[in-house]
């Protein structure tokens, strides 16, 4: 069965590949420098820090996805954990080069949807 992200957003940051190097070393930062994207760079930290900001992790389920959208913005979408049992789903669109006030948003609203959202029973057959 797959979910679709609507239903349950993915873990923040799935999907995002990273390559470290040390700080000085000119000759790989030349090589890896053109793997850099700065829409997925912008669209992972808006993911981490919605995360951030809803305490999720091991201790609150919280889902995120950002995708660029068509207009040269963001798009997040983000799901938490009810009090309920439920899922509460939102999104917002924001500027590509302000990912964390973008997250921002879509948290305060999260946190508004999160007592009012009913429990939501997901039936997987196998």
């Amino acid at each position: 069965m797959v979910l679709e992200p609507d239903l349950l957003p993915p873990a923040p940051g799935q999907g995002a590949l990273a390559v470290q190097a040390r700080a000085g070393d000119r000759d790989i930062l030349s090589l890896v420098e053109p793997l850099h994207d700065p829409a997925t760079a912008a669209a992972v930290r808006a993911e981490r820090h919605l995360m951030l900001l809803l305490d999720g992790g091991c201790r609150l389920p919280v889902g995120a996805l950002s995708t660029p959208g068509t207009d040269g913005g963001l798009d997040l979408l983000g799901g938490l954990a009810t009090d309920t049992g439920g899922v509460a789903i939102a999104r917002a669109h924001g500027l590509l080069a302000a990912p964390e006030v973008l997250a921002e948003e879509l948290a305060s609203v999260l946190r508004a949807r999160r007592a009012d959202v009913t429990p939501t029973v997901l039936e997987v057959a196998v």
